[in-house]
């Protein structure tokens, strides 16, 4: 949509495609369709590292990043004095939940133990994310979480995303 629609380059796995994951300098690379597309893979943290190892921030080749790592994102513009704006698609968390139970009930071998489990019996299992949109705004996948934790996710969400 970014790219084709509103005309932005756009920074995510597209990028690397056709062998431009071995470039050593920034491009933009334009497809047939008219997307455009900087030669980094914004979507894995080892993409986001070489991006900003190649100086992507600066550059102002990228219009848009797209990528599910905010804080990994948010290191691109260290030192840059450059600044980035975060445009937060939020999805509620029990939607999220079911969708990702029976996506996991889908493709799941019929010997695993999610494969023949209820909704209910997944949301009491280990098996279940914990607070997956706390973990994610404030970078800890793991662990116990605490108080403080919500009130940091909430302070990110309401400073930093648009």
């Amino acid at each position: 949509i970014w790219s084709h629609c509103y005309g932005l380059v756009e920074a995510n796995e597209i990028g690397v495609t056709l062998g431009h994951d071995a470039d050593e300098e920034l491009m933009i690379l334009r497809f047939e369709d008219g997307g455009q597309y900087v030669n980094v893979d914004a979507t894995t943290r080892d993409g986001l590292a070489r991006a900003r190892e190649m100086g992507l921030a600066s550059s102002g080749l990228a219009d848009v990043t797209l990528t599910p790592y905010l804080h990994d994102a948010a290191d691109l513009f260290l030192e840059t004095g450059h600044r980035g704006k975060c445009l937060a698609l939020l999805r509620h968390p029990v939607d999220r939940a079911v969708s990702m139970f029976y996506y996991l009930k889908s493709v799941s071998p019929s010997d695993s133990p999610i494969h023949d489990m209820t909704a209910e019996e997944y949301a009491a299992s280990p098996y279940c994310e914990e607070n997956w949109m706390v973990r994610f705004l404030v970078d800890r996948p793991e662990g116990v979480l605490q108080w403080h934790h919500l009130d940091l996710a909430k302070e990110v969400l309401g400073r930093k995303c648009l």
